[in-house]
């Protein structure tokens, strides 16, 4: 009797601690993965408030039910059958408290946090059984304490994740370099295109009524990827032209034809974007460069894809310290 008493206390703690130290990721990536069991943690863990219930109620059957139980046995035992003094029962009761709560509690549930997922997964099917079983007596506990079905709604947050890159990364799981990057995808809605964009004084720009032949020379000698193509004002974008279409243009022989007819539609944005809105809308359009507006409407700069990715990977440690 006294040592299914442990057992079935040592299951339940050990169960309990397993099943709440186990994360709802782990438990996804193991049902992703088909793991016998996986699916049963699953269900238990979708019904924690359920789950923790009878796992309490069948621990207190063998703690509380067991113990009176073996009292009663041992006092016959050691009373009447032994004829001891009741001292010896004092003594009794004493060291098999200190055996339940070493064996039956602080070992087993040290144990369940250590081994989580692998104690989760032997538990689990046992444990969803005895939910089933114990389903009328929960259902009357859950309508005595509706705390018990109430489920948690916290959802991680970004403060979360940086915590947990950071600790990933200080025991050696996560790369310094993939710890960067993830924080600074954090920091993406925080940028603006003003901040990453190469300035107007400093952009790549070129008259649109220019002649494709008078900035042959100038072509060649600059590796500028994409040119601004300008009116006969600053602020009158006409269009964007890429190095590469007006080289190969000159190929064709024609090299007679003004850079405005050579240029492409502009995509203006306005320089208070996110760099994250900003990421998308070249994941969609990312054969163009973006000119960037002021508040006004005005030519403020021009802004690639590569200069936020350039910036998520690093190599631009400070927004606006180097121009391209």
């Amino acid at each position: 009797m006294a040592v299914a008493l442990l057992l079935g206390s040592a299951f339940c703690s050990g169960s309990e601690a397993a099943i709440m130290t186990t994360t709802p990721l782990q438990v996804q990536d193991l049902c992703r993965r088909g793991v016998p069991g996986a699916n049963s943690l699953k269900r238990l863990r979708l019904q924690l408030g359920r789950t923790l219930a009878a796992v309490v109620v069948i621990n207190n059957m063998f703690n509380t039910f067991g113990s009176i139980m073996l009292g009663s046995f041992a006092s016959w035992i050691i009373v009447e059958q032994l004829a001891l003094p009741n001292q010896w029962l004092a003594v009794f009761s004493t060291l098999f408290t200190l055996l339940v709560i070493v064996v039956g509690e602080i070992v087993p549930k040290a144990l369940g946090a250590r081994f989580n997922v692998q104690v989760s997964l032997v538990v689990a099917p046992i444990l969803l059984r005895l939910t089933r079983l114990l389903l009328p007596l929960v259902w009357i506990l859950e309508r005595l304490v509706p705390a018990l079905t109430a489920q948690s709604t916290h959802i991680t947050d970004e403060a979360e994740i940086r915590l947990l890159t950071r600790l990933g990364h200080q025991q050696g799981r996560i790369e310094a370099d993939e710890a960067a990057m993830i924080g600074k995808v954090f920091q993406l809605n925080d940028l603006r295109a003003s901040e990453l964009m190469m300035p107007r004084v400093a952009a790549p720009t070129l008259a649109g009524s220019a002649r494709l032949a008078s900035v042959e020379a100038l072509l060649l000698e600059r590796d500028d990827p994409w040119w601004v193509i300008l009116g006969e004002e600053v602020d009158h974008v006409l269009g964007v032209a890429s190095r590469e279409a007006l080289l190969a243009a000159l190929v064709q022989g024609r090299g007679e034809c003004s850079l405005a007819v050579l240029s492409e539609p502009v995509v203006f944005v306005p320089e208070m974007i996110r760099a994250d809105q900003l990421l998308m809308d070249f994941r969609h359009h990312s054969n163009r460069v973006r000119v960037v507006v002021d508040e006004f409407g005005g030519f403020a700069g021009v802004i690639g894809a590569d200069a936020v990715l350039t910036w998520l990977a690093g190599w631009r440690p400070l927004p606006q310290s180097q121009p391209r």
